[in-house]
């Protein structure tokens, strides 16, 4: 049986298709989650998603990369005025 309450405060709404996309695994459709509960404006930083979840710096990257590789999220590398290149998602 699945208890469902009904949410007035502090909560996300997220389409279907995230969660009907066979292409995911479960890892990958948690951590999109949890961006897309993140406000519009908040920056996507790989170490503090590991610190998030205990994850090493391989499993987040394979994550973020397996997203991007299946259009979930878009990134964007750009350079800083001193030479360092980061990459915006």
């Amino acid at each position: 049986m699945i208890c469902r309450r009904k949410h007035t405060a502090n909560f996300t709404t997220i389409g279907n298709a995230l969660f009907d996309d066979e292409r995911l695994a479960a890892d990958e459709v948690g951590v999109l989650s949890y961006l897309l509960s993140r406000p519009n404006d908040w920056e996507v930083r790989r170490p503090a998603l590991a610190r998030r979840w205990d994850m090493g710096r391989e499993r987040i990257a394979r994550i973020l990369f397996s997203l991007i590789r299946y259009g979930w999220i878009v990134a964007k590398r750009d350079r800083l005025a001193n030479g360092t290149f980061y990459v915006i998602y």
